[in-house]
């Protein structure tokens, strides 16, 4: 006889699988002496959590932050480094080399 890979989940958390024309509770079926090793590691492996997938990795953003008159103020979010270098350098010659910065996020 086989296990037909069909996993019944109850209200109350317990599982059960196919066997035959029965259900049985998968912590029987598994410490069944009678039972291969071959259908353990099947129904073992249908039971294994599946792994979460992994958040999707985005691309660096830049954006620049200069003083003018002492106060803060920051450019738009620029998604391309050679553009942030240009517009460093910008902001660099029209309010001074120490009063901007880019910042990478």
């Amino acid at each position: 006889m086989e296990a037909n890979g069909i996993i019944t989940r109850m209200d109350d958390g317990a599982k059960f699988i196919q066997w035959g024309n029965q259900e049985i509770a998968i912590e029987c079926f598994l410490s069944n002496p009678a039972i291969c090793e071959e259908q353990k590691a099947k129904v073992r492996k249908a039971i294994e959590p599946k792994p979460m997938p992994l958040a999707p990795i985005s691309a660096p953003r830049y954006r620049i932050f200069y003083l003018v008159e002492g106060k803060e103020r920051q450019s738009a979010w620029l998604y391309d480094e050679s553009n942030a270098r240009k517009g460093l350098a910008m902001m660099q010659a029209k309010y001074g080399k120490k009063n901007a910065v880019i910042y990478v996020d």
